[in-house]
Formats: C-alpha cells, sequence, structure tokens
C-alpha cells in the first residue's frame, strides 16, 4: 500500500492497531515520519519498504522483500497517487493504479 501519508497511513494504522502485520511501501522510507511513528508503537507489526509503483525493478524488489520475509501476501491495497499530483510522476502512478501496467497516461 502506499502508506506514507493520507488514507494509505490512516489503514496501515489501523490494521496494525487490531493487530495485522502489514508491510508498508513508500517511495522513500526516510520521509515516511508519521509511518516511522506507528512502527514505534508495534515495531513487530509494520515493515515499511521502499516501493516505486511506477518502476518494475522496484516492484519485483519489494515483492521479493515481502516473499523473504513472510512468504506469503494476504491482503494487497494499491492505493498510491490517491491524492494525484499532477506531474508526470503522480500521471504514471495514477496509470498503474488503473491500469496495471506502466504505458504513457494509457486512459
Amino acid at each position: 500500500m502506499g502508506a506514507n501519508r493520507g488514507i494509505g497511513l490512516a489503514l496501515a494504522e489501523a490494521l496494525v492497531n487490531r493487530g495485522v502485520f502489514v508491510f508498508a511501501g513508500v517511495r522513500n522510507p526516510d520521509t515516511a515520519l508519521e509511518l516511522g511513528r506507528v512502527r514505534e508503537h508495534c515495531p513487530s507489526l509494520l515493515r515499511i519498504l521502499p516501493l516505486e509503483v511506477t518502476s518494475d525493478e522496484s516492484v519485483r524488489q519489494c515483492a521479493d522483500m515481502v516473499q523473504g520475509i513472510s512468504g506469503t501476501l494476504d491482503i494487497l491495497v494499491n492505493n498510491a497517487a490517491v491524492f494525484l499530483e499532477e506531474t508526470d510522476a503522480g500521471l504514471a502512478a495514477l496509470d498503474v493504479d488503473c491500469f496495471g501496467h506502466k504505458g504513457k497516461y494509457a486512459w
């Protein structure tokens, strides 16, 4: 999930508070300060992983990390670009959310 802010952050926090183990994907883990505070509360239930949904390599690396840590993923919440930035990066993330692939704004 895109969990650095907004809906993703709120969902990650709510799940962790209910005892659910969460992998939280963010573009830059170093800037995920609020998410870091959630992890301080329940460090065994939250892993913050670097993830850029518009990069196939980043997605592969993240999937490999999840596989290596838990071997499985029960639920996937893809909410990157919910707060759309009207930039090429923001539109590319929306492209992935809507169409599941990288394409120059396939819509």
